[in-house]
């Protein structure tokens, strides 16, 4: 199990995390612990806090740091580099980040926003 985070990770190979040896995990997945207690990814320099792990059907779900807990809408500024030798992809696999922000996007013509309940003063939005 991950000893940081919200919830438990329940951690085994391909991962590593601090204080655990690193013998035992495959070069690009050593975890970490941050001191707001996330279970941190680098990728590319890019620190991704790993937010759910499904082992069976190989499904990881990572949220980039330096845009959690804004206040504003966290819209894309650059492209986001995959290490590609990571991850085993398919011609079906897309790369998909999804917004979920409190303004409206202006000026991004790369963002398609879904139609969802305007009700809510909330807009979505997906990149791919």
């Amino acid at each position: 199990m991950s000893p940081c985070g919200d919830f438990s990770i329940n951690l085994s190979y391909p991962f590593s995390i601090d204080g655990t040896h690193t013998g035992c995990s495959h070069p690009g997945f050593h975890l970490s612990c941050t001191m707001d207690n996330l279970t941190q990814l680098m990728i590319y320099n890019t620190s991704y806090s790993v937010k759910y792990v499904d082992y069976v059907n190989q499904i990881m779900t990572l949220a980039d740091t330096a845009y959690m807990n804004k206040d504003h809408c966290p819209l894309p500024t650059s492209n986001t580099s995959l290490d590609f030798s990571l991850f085993d992809y398919t011609g079906i696999d897309r790369n998909v980040s999804y917004y979920y922000c409190s303004s409206q996007a202006v000026g991004v013509s790369s963002l398609y926003q879904l139609s969802c309940d305007a009700s809510t003063g909330m807009y979505d939005y997906y990149f791919t």
